[in-house]
């Protein structure tokens, strides 16, 4: 069965956990370097596209399910489809109930949830400086 909102609310869960992360550690880093919210939105954006790179180079070489490939077509880079990656075993301890949104079999793949994420970690360091005026 097709789980469309389950699959989108996981997406959902694990783009706000990363995003929640990065902005952690630009917190954490801020301090060291003194430069207070400027600091936090540019370790927002080089985390962002480090994100956005990576997970874009695994999509990439990501294996097609529907390729002839038999060898590796439901491993995606060490990580089964329907495994978890320890992120999501540490966000589904946070957030107990993302075991009943979506069964492992209907998940999204790790690299299309980093996709996402790092797109949302990008968003949120471009509204930092466009919307709250943190230049």
């Amino acid at each position: 069965m097709d789980n469309l909102a389950g699959k989108g609310l996981d997406l959902l869960w694990y783009a706000l956990g990363v995003t929640l992360t990065a902005t952690l550690i630009g917190g954490v880093l801020s301090p060291l370097r003194g430069g207070g919210w400027v600091t936090v939105k540019f370790v927002l954006f080089f985390i962002g596209f480090a994100l956005f790179g990576y997970a874009s180079i695994t999509l990439w070489r990501a294996p097609s399910l529907d390729s002839d490939e038999s060898d590796e077509s439901g491993v995606s880079f060490g990580v089964s489809a329907r495994e978890r990656t320890p992120f999501e075993s540490v966000l589904a301890r946070v957030v107990p109930p993302l075991d009943s949104l979506a069964p492992p079999e209907d998940r999204l793949s790790p690299p299309v949830k980093l996709f996402v994420a790092s797109l949302f970690v990008l968003g949120l360091s471009l509204s930092m400086e466009v919307v709250f005026g943190v230049q």
